[in-house]
């Protein structure tokens, strides 16, 4: 058979092809807006492969890429994380518009199946705990959404449901959670680089974590289980009356939820990052994402943390994946298990260790090596007591009357940091903070100053 993967460029699109080829030996086209991504370790079969450079909001481009094919895996999408999360028309536009322009080809040319890859995200709010919510929760209104991205998913999600019209035309929507796995770069990434470095404050010898819930649970989405999900919803669509059709599923991975932070300690630990922990408070964090969003809105600076990503980790949120099971036989395997993707990471570190310090590491490399895995930035953060001054400074405001006071409070002391030059000079604590905040207020005085004095 012939099959078409929209976004096929990234990891997830190849490690499908990859199992497409192996397992059906179908010819697979590969769609997507440029393939410069690499992934030494998937390999493909050329003679069964076809690469088409595109977007799915170019009819002509997609014309090129679905003719002939029998199904099609929509697995394109925009916005997941950081200011692209943020950009409403753009969500849209590729999200939603581009969604509903790769049905309107698909239902042209004869494509009888397309699977899409949604998120949890369509049903979570952000501050409403979730326990292993199923299918049937309902979607949320369009002010309750934590971001575009979020909104923009669930209204493509219903749109391809609705338009489920088998034999002719089946359609699934297959629900995904923090995918991770060997080589995968974004989730992966987001954890070793956002979350540690900067959301977390990463300081000398203390990892500081933050979360609203008393446990904060949740599920991810192994890359091998979610291309297995993909490869059994696909297969189920094939048959009349498939279970499978105008149907929604959440695949994340099986057994018991996990803590949404010690699921990442033995990565942590193999980077040699700090085991020992303190939690600092979830409206500090908050508000700091908050303040992140603003200097995106207002100067363009790419935010280090938003709201609806401290939330993601910091509230409850687990799901149950019995529908899947029960419909096509999605049988996860080796559930929340990081051995692989630790392996693979201290490969990578061994790799760039021997190519170069962590002092000679240029922007160039960072391209082409993006999970720089040995940089430590202690330096930046250490000591750490001018947090221990923001916590106090919250408990003491933490009353209900008070909160907005106590976030107040904690940007008005980053701020003061921020302007504390001299002062800076003259205690360890403040030459941290201030080195700390130099570097996250690097972009936004340049912004500033090519936006109003050139």
């Amino acid at each position: 058979m012939r099959m078409c993967i929209l976004g096929g460029g990234g990891y997830l699109g190849q490690l499908l092809a990859q199992a497409l080829q192996n397992e059906g030996g179908h010819f697979v086209v590969l769609f997507d807006l440029n393939f410069f991504a690499s992934f030494p370790h998937i390999k493909l079969n050329e003679e069964l492969t076809q690469r088409i450079e595109g977007s799915i909001e170019r009819s002509d481009q997609l014309i090129e890429a679905l003719t002939g094919c029998d199904a099609c895996f929509h697995l394109a999408g925009y916005g997941m994380s950081g200011g692209p999360s943020l950009n409403k028309e753009k969500c849209f536009a590729i999200n939603y518009w581009g969604t509903k322009n790769v049905i309107e080809i698909c239902k042209n040319l004869g494509v009888s199946r397309l699977v899409f890859t949604s998120s949890v995200v369509v049903i979570f709010d952000g501050h409403t705990e979730l326990y292993m919510a199923d299918e049937d929760t309902p979607y949320l209104q369009s002010s309750q959404y934590g971001n575009y991205y979020a909104e923009s998913k669930s209204a493509a999600e219903q749109l391809i449901l609705a338009e489920n019209c088998p034999p002719k035309f089946s359609t699934c929507a297959l629900r995904l959670r923090g995918i991770y796995g060997p080589g995968e770069v974004r989730c992966v990434q987001t954890f070793c680089a956002r979350v540690l470095l900067l959301a977390d404050f990463l300081c000398k010898n203390v990892l500081v974590t933050f979360w609203k819930s008393d446990v904060p649970l949740t599920q991810f989405s192994s890359a091998e289980n979610t291309v297995n999900a993909l490869l059994l919803s696909e297969q189920s669509l094939r048959y009349p009356n498939s279970p499978a059709a105008g149907n929604k599923y959440h695949i994340v991975d099986g057994g018991p939820p996990v803590h949404s932070w010690g699921f990442w300690n033995p990565l942590a630990t193999a980077l040699n990052c700090s085991s020992n922990c303190i939690r600092a408070p979830y409206s500090v964090i908050y508000a700091f994402a908050f303040l992140c969003e603003l200097m995106y809105r207002w100067f363009g600076i790419e935010p280090h943390l938003t709201r609806f990503e401290c939330a993601i980790v910091g509230v409850t949120n687990t799901f149950s994946c019995q529908r899947a099971m029960r419909d096509f036989g999605y049988n996860p395997i080796r559930s929340h298990d990081l051995h692989s993707t630790i392996d693979f990471c201290l490969k990578q570190k061994e790799v760039q260790s021997k190519l170069k310090s962590r002092q000679q590491i240029n922007e160039n490399d960072d391209k082409k090596y993006p999970i720089d895995l040995t940089v430590s930035f202690n330096s930046i953060f250490s000591p750490i007591n001018w947090i221990w001054v923001a916590w106090i400074v919250d408990s003491i405001c933490s009353t209900k009357g008070l909160i907005i006071l106590s976030k107040c409070a904690f940007l008005f002391l980053l701020l003061l940091i921020a302007g504390a030059g001299s002062v800076a000079h003259q205690t360890s604590t403040f030459v941290a903070a201030h080195r700390w905040w130099t570097f996250f207020l690097e972009n936004f005085w340049m912004k500033l100053y090519f936006n109003f004095f050139k």
